[in-house]
């Protein structure tokens, strides 16, 4: 059990020293500007791209890409890429992952992601009624 804490307390060091660096040098809601130029182009199942078309972990994979990270492609592997942090924790540029899911937490309770083939890329207001609905 120590141990486990030890390890735990040591991921959230390094998750909080990493969100610092980040912020400092893209300055803290880079990754939501990037992410929200592209609100309105269309949702397409497997796609990466973000003004062809993509789906919500293509999305996520592609702004994150510009940051330098490689994010798994699918909703699925990017849940369990990361190290979770409560909703209540989440920051702006954060993945907010749900029920097959995923989004970027802008903060606030909105999140930008590419919802579905009717609505594309968008944003929703309140990132936990979207939850419970999806």
């Amino acid at each position: 059990d120590y141990c486990f804490i030890c390890d735990r307390i040591f991921q959230y060091i390094q998750i909080s020293l990493r969100n610092i660096i980040f912020q400092q040098f893209f300055g803290s809601s880079s990754i939501v500007d990037y992410a929200t130029q592209f609100v309105g182009n269309p949702y397409v199942w497997g796609g990466t791209s973000l003004t062809g078309g993509a789906d919500c972990s293509g999305f996520t994979q592609s702004v994150y890409a510009q940051f330098g990270y490689s994010l798994p492609r699918t909703s699925y592997e990017q849940q369990n890429w990361g190290t979770e942090v409560s909703y209540a924790d989440a920051q702006p540029g954060d993945l907010i992952c749900y029920g097959g899911h995923v989004a970027i937490y802008m903060g606030n309770g909105q999140i930008v992601h590419a919802s579905n083939s009717r609505d594309g890329i968008k944003i929703s207001n309140d990132a936990l009624t979207e939850q419970s609905f999806l």
